[in-house]
């Protein structure tokens, strides 16, 4: 019992062993009781939240958002520090120690609020989702997420530096002096991140969109900090740079509420007036005659050095690429067969063997004489 009691005595780092043993002590029963605290809860909450799915519950509700979610980001190192700091406060231990656990605490409270914060934002827009679901809230959904984490990393990085003794407004004034040179260097990354924020609240375009900019067109599948990617058509992936899709023209078809098409016919010279009367009538009602078609006008439009020619203009009521070729393919066959059936010929452009045969030879062409 001496010996234990002349080493719980010994001196160690300033405190002595046996004021090192209980802090120890504390803070192993701190920890343990922080986890079973933790998983209980837990567990208690998943099984609430499983019982509400069970019943057809909506899958984002206040107990899944800012309950389970924030419960789950609780990291085992913030219940450690937590753990040592309660036992350096039940020990009399050195004050460097102490001066330690205070830093490290402070740290790793921020680090987890910030943690805390990014899920209490993300459950936000998640529930604001989940009441706009249209084209264009997955856009502007990741636009929020995305400046609402600058945000709050931004604030979290400032105070753990301000708590570590950093002195801000010398750091803020050369970061003003140095941050020209830095800009100057990543102006190009500076621009992507900037036109990214443009595209996430301008929404010239949405993830799915179908879009074409200069020769490239494909499905919009994500919108990054630098750069969007476009499936194209091919299945080739097309990387956009942002501040290059910020300053070119985009075209989206996905916004299309119709699609226009203009249909134009010949028909052989020495067709006879009522005849074309007769066509022009018969392009009108096939084209009436189709669902999801709005006819605008048809009209015998003038004559050509080949045909006589008729010309329609019709509207697709869809946006789809599909319905809209379905209904062309449709109008395209009917008129083929009315005109068939009426007697009407459509005209082509020829041309005579006897015309190419006597083809006149260019003027610059040299003449070969012989003896």
């Amino acid at each position: 019992m001496q010996a234990i009691h002349e080493l719980g005595e010994t001196d160690l780092w300033g405190a002595t062993v046996a004021e090192w043993a209980l802090g120890l002590a504390v803070a192993a029963a701190v920890f343990l009781l922080l986890l079973t605290v933790h998983r209980f809860v837990l567990r208690a909450v998943d099984a609430r939240v499983k019982a509400q799915r069970e019943a057809t519950g909506p899958e984002h509700t206040w107990l899944v958002d800012f309950v389970q979610l924030p419960l789950r980001s609780l990291s085992t190192l913030f219940f450690l520090v937590l753990a040592f700091y309660a036992g350096s406060a039940a020990s009399p231990l050195p004050r460097a120690a102490h001066d330690a656990l205070d830093t490290a605490m402070i740290v790793v409270s921020m680090v987890q609020a910030g943690i805390l914060l990014q899920h209490v934002s993300n459950a936000a827009v998640a529930r604001w989702m989940a009441h706009h679901v249209h084209a264009g809230s997955a856009t502007v959904a990741t636009g929020i997420r995305f400046a609402s984490h600058v945000v709050i990393w931004t604030i979290v990085l400032l105070l753990v530096l301000g708590n570590l003794g950093v002195e801000l407004s010398g750091l803020l004034a050369g970061l003003g002096v140095g941050g020209v040179a830095a800009a100057l260097a990543v102006q190009n990354i500076l621009g992507d991140l900037f036109a990214s924020l443009a595209l996430y609240f301008d929404r010239p375009f949405d993830i799915g969109d179908s879009i074409t900019v200069g020769a490239d067109s494909g499905t919009v599948t994500r919108i990054g900090v630098r750069s969007t990617r476009v499936r194209g058509s091919a299945g080739n992936e097309i990387v956009f740079p942002n501040a290059d899709l910020a300053k070119s023209r985009i075209h989206n078809f996905r916004r299309m509420e119709e699609r226009r098409v203009t249909l134009v016919l010949g028909l052989v010279h020495g067709t006879h007036a009522d005849d074309i009367e007769r066509a022009v009538s018969a392009l009108r009602q096939v084209i009436e005659a189709q669902e999801t078609v709005r006819l605008d006008r048809a009209h015998f439009k003038g004559f050509s050095a080949t045909s006589l020619d008729l010309e329609a203009v019709y509207f697709v009521l869809s946006a789809d690429y599909g319905v809209f070729m379905d209904r062309q393919q449709t109008i395209n066959l009917a008129i083929l067969r009315r005109f068939e059936s009426e007697g009407l010929d459509l005209a082509f452009p020829t041309q005579s063997k006897q015309q190419t045969k006597e083809a006149p030879k260019p003027a610059d062409e040299p003449v070969v004489r012989t003896a």
